[in-house]
């Protein structure tokens, strides 16, 4: 017997090459829209953020404002006012304790819009990067 030689050719061809090609397509497609709603959706999440933090730090800032200028000041004077009075006896001791709570009870309030104000920064620094 001569010796004998063999060859062979082996290729395959996908029966359903052109659906599965469409269906990985049609997936991609889904994909990128489904990334850019996310994307939309946390871009307009983070602008909300942004408003309602740059918002609260403005009216935490108006109050800080008005209770060192305004408030504060007054009920400190009315504590003083009172505590003369108290000594020539105009005024009893209840009056006295009254107008010292409000002083406290008013620079507590300002402490508080103060920490508002700074708690609305921070999250506008986190929300902006800066």
């Amino acid at each position: 017997m001569e010796d004998a030689w063999e060859f062979q050719i082996q290729v395959s061809l996908p029966l359903f090459f052109a659906r599965k090609q469409r269906l990985r397509l049609e997936e991609s497609v889904d994909r990128l829209a489904e990334a850019r709603k996310t994307y939309r959706a946390e871009e307009q999440r983070i602008q909300q953020g942004i408003r309602t933090a740059w918002l609260e730090a403005g009216t935490a800032r108006r109050l800080m404002e008005l209770y060192s200028r305004m408030i504060v000041p007054r009920a400190t004077l009315a504590l003083e006012s009172s505590l003369a009075s108290y000594g020539t006896g105009k005024v009893d001791f209840l009056s006295v304790l009254s107008n010292f709570t409000s002083v406290l009870e008013h620079e507590m309030n300002y402490y508080q819009s103060r920490a508002r104000y700074l708690q609305a920064l921070a999250g506008l620094e986190e929300l902006s990067g800066a």
